[in-house]
């Protein structure tokens, strides 16, 4: 039983070995790109104080393609996602209580980092 174990963990360890060296490749045969995303913090706009369970989203129009996240107890979300040519995200965010925020981003290519959007709720 402890030798099946082992090899069932030594099997393991290699197949993520493999996986995580190898490029992604899209359908279409090509290298995926890096991926990317944004990160911030949902703040008050009036009182400054941090956003627990506010929901984010980016959405980007040309790949037809949402992505959510909700912040933590310290207002800290994180989106990651894979961009397209055109780089153009749609971001809003809002919680009961607040007046939904929207705006619109450009992420430069290449780029396999995150960009920096703090967010700031206007209460109703």
């Amino acid at each position: 039983m402890k030798k099946e174990m082992n090899l069932t963990f030594v099997l393991i360890m290699a197949l993520s070995f493999i996986f995580l060296s190898c490029d992604h490749i899209t359908n279409d045969g090509h290298p995926m790109p890096d991926p990317t995303g944004i990160m911030g913090t949902v703040r008050d706009k009036i009182s400054n104080q941090v956003i627990d369970s506010a929901w984010v989203k980016a959405f980007n129009p040309n790949i037809d393609r949402l992505f959510t996240a909700f912040t933590d107890s310290s207002g800290k979300y994180i989106l990651g996602f894979i961009v397209d040519s055109s780089n153009q995200q749609i971001i809003n965010a809002g919680k009961s209580g607040y007046i939904t925020f929207d705006t619109v981003i450009q992420i430069t290519l290449p780029q396999a980092d995150y960009d920096t959007v703090n967010i700031y709720l206007t209460p109703e």
